[in-house]
């Protein structure tokens, strides 16, 4: 009997191996140099669908959402949520997509969709958009005089809406200190373009300008 249910479990283990040597990756990868463990993200602006792949070319996630909407942005969180942008709202899904919950902006900003964070107190942290009409005939040479400069603001918030905290770069940020590249002659502009937000060891709040 012992006989036996060792054959049983050396066989087993045997089909379960071959089963997985099997399966064939959904990419085929060249060359693997001991990667940093994590995935590789695919979307586009506009897709109907969003899928991401492990370092040996396995998807770990493939599908489209279960409303069909379109997507321009998906990240996912510490929390293991899947956060993915339309319109002006963040659907969070889980790890089998099933919808979860969501966050909106609050009602006098738009939602950007370049990054989203949790923070360590569990709660999150939106990246918004204001835009402000402003004289700029008299500081830039062939500015507007209702320039609408598009500024960033970050919100601290959470699913049911909650507003703990906000941070205005208008309050901070000079037009005249914009970088090179920012065409202050424009009718619209997109003055501080922020790309990405941390949260540092000691609770600070770090981010990318582009536009400074």
């Amino acid at each position: 009997m012992k006989t036996y249910k060792v054959f049983f479990i050396i066989l087993l283990t045997f089909i379960i191996h071959q089963k997985e040597s099997w399966a064939q990756p959904d990419f085929n990868v060249t060359q693997l140099d001991n990667p940093a463990p994590g995935y590789l993200i695919f979307d586009w602006v506009s897709a109907k669908s969003f899928f991401a792949v492990d370092n040996y070319g396995y998807s770990v996630l493939n599908q489209t959402p279960s409303n069909g909407f379109k997507t321009s942005y998906f990240k996912q969180l510490s929390n293991g949520l899947w956060a993915v942008v339309s319109g002006n709202k963040f659907y969070l899904y889980d790890e089998n997509l099933d919808l979860v919950d969501s966050l909106r902006p609050p009602s006098q900003y738009k939602l950007d969709f370049h990054d989203i964070i949790v923070l360590k107190n569990g709660n999150y942290l939106l990246l918004c958009t204001e835009e402000i009409v402003t004289d700029l005939s008299k500081e830039v040479e062939g500015g507007f005089a209702d320039a609408i400069l598009i500024y960033n603001v970050i919100v601290e918030t959470n699913s049911i809406g909650t507003i703990f905290w906000e941070w205005n770069s208008s309050d901070h940020m000079k037009v005249s200190d914009a970088s090179e590249g920012v065409n202050l002659r424009n009718k619209v502009i997109d003055l501080v373009h922020i790309n990405s937000l941390f949260e540092t060891e000691d609770g600070n709040i770090l981010v990318s300008i582009r536009h400074y």
